[in-house]
């Protein structure tokens, strides 16, 4: 039976890209590339969250009463209460991919394919090239602050043997962290005793 029930789990999802934890609700919210939808995970049942037109969803950051998706070459903003679109904003961007966000309200958003980073202020809606050249191909990125090290974003690449780089906010400067034997690295997220989690194709 358990089997069963795990096939049929399965067939709802279609190319499952990123995964956020809805607190509030207590659920999971999971971007499906395939169908263009976000579908929602609670108590083991699943439901669509929402739909979206255009490429993606990719890289999904919750901020406040609000889910931010990466779409294509927008990032979309969806309520958490019902799944509606607030807005979407396009940036003149490739590809984005990984989004992280700042506790003032910053979003920091990967370009796959323009190598960028963008940062997109979510209550002015505003944004500014944050990183013009990231050299190697970024996708993952994280927030990272803790007691005696300045808040940094960290950020895992696409590519052979790829390090993984912190972005300095004061001056948005870039340097290696650490280097690895991993390749396609795609996500990254800090969990308990300061470790990064990576995940690598």
């Amino acid at each position: 039976i358990s089997i069963l029930f795990k096939l049929t789990v399965a067939q709802n999802y279609s190319g499952p890209e990123s995964v956020e934890y809805d607190y509030a609700q207590q659920r999971y919210l999971i971007s499906n590339t395939g169908s263009h939808q976000i579908i929602a995970l609670k108590n083991g049942v699943k439901t669509v969250f929402a739909t979206l037109t255009g490429s993606g969803p990719h890289g999904i950051e919750i901020v406040g009463d609000t889910l931010y998706c990466c779409n294509g070459t927008k990032i979309t903003a969806l309520l958490l209460s019902n799944g509606s679109v607030v807005y979407s904003k396009t940036m003149g961007s490739g590809f984005l991919n990984g989004i992280t966000h700042d506790p003032f309200g910053n979003l920091y958003v990967t370009d796959f394919s323009a190598k960028k980073i963008y940062r997109l202020n979510s209550t002015t809606r505003n944004f500014n090239v944050f990183v013009a050249n990231t050299t190697n191909t970024p996708n993952g990125i994280w927030y990272d602050a803790y007691d005696g090290i300045p808040p940094r974003l960290v950020m895992c690449n696409w590519g052979s043997n790829e390090s993984i780089k912190k972005v300095s906010l004061q001056d948005s400067s870039i340097s290696i962290l650490t280097t690895t034997s991993l390749s396609n690295c795609d996500g990254i997220c800090k969990g308990k005793g300061g470790k990064f989690y990576v995940s690598s194709w």
